[in-house]
């Protein structure tokens, strides 16, 4: 059986116990909240995880609009031709608007030399009735009709 001595002193040895832990009590708590905040900073990484996870799947979705578009490689470069293309038709198509002007001066011309030929046809056909009228004259030939050009 225990002694008188030992049970009188069990209350001081356990409390001489419970002081000799605190400074371990202490540094346990110490090291809660150090796990608290790494816990915390998991949780912080946990939710960064979640936010790539969500981005590598938009990349992934976003790869084949990107395989898409390296399928048009060739219609690209077809492209920047027709842009080369263009560009010379659009300088070609500067002088146009000087062609249509040589245009519009030559039909003037071909209707003013109309106005001016049909006078001298109606000589032309005196001229040629007149020399008919020998009749030992062999018979001349005959002018073309007049060529009508397009009036301006």
């Amino acid at each position: 059986m225990a002694s008188l001595l030992d049970i009188a002193l069990a209350p001081a040895r356990i409390t001489i116990g419970a002081l000799e832990a605190l400074p371990r009590l202490a540094d346990g708590i110490d090291r809660l909240n150090k796990i608290g905040d790494a816990l915390e900073r998991i949780a912080a990484l946990d939710e960064q995880l979640v936010m790539v996870g969500q981005a590598l799947t938009k990349l992934v979705s976003f790869q084949d609009q990107l395989e898409r578009i390296a399928s048009y490689g060739g219609s690209l470069e077809g492209l920047a031709g027709l842009t080369d293309s263009l560009a010379k038709l659009v300088e070609s198509t500067q002088g146009l608007g000087a062609l249509a002007d040589a245009v519009r001066q030559l039909e003037k011309a071909a209707s003013d030399l109309t106005s001016t030929v049909q006078p001298l046809q109606g000589v032309a056909q005196r001229l040629n009735r007149f020399g008919r009228k020998d009749p030992a004259a062999p018979a001349a030939p005959s002018a073309p009709d007049a060529i009508p050009l397009p009036s301006g």
